[in-house]
């Protein structure tokens, strides 16, 4: 029988999940430093940067998300 965690997960699909979510969070990297380079651009060019850096903002907050998801399927149990 496989190794579950508290989670109830085997290692299996918690090393699957953690692979994918990998992935997830380095295409999101990708994704967040794009935004804030137009930001930046926008900001040099002296133009409005109002809709970039609300796109950066929730850049950074799926970011957040998906690290955090990382944080609680590698320790195996719920946060507390």
């Amino acid at each position: 029988m496989p190794h579950k965690s508290q989670l109830g997960l085997p290692s299996g699909y918690r090393r699957r999940t953690l692979a994918k979510l990998d992935a997830l969070i380095a295409k999101a990297e990708e994704d967040q430093a794009e935004r804030l380079r137009t930001v930046e651009r926008l900001a040099a060019a002296k133009k409005g940067t109002g809709f970039a850096k609300a796109g950066l903002r929730q850049a950074e907050y799926r970011l957040a998300l998906l690290r955090g998801s990382r944080r609680w399927i590698a320790a195996g149990q719920p946060p507390a």
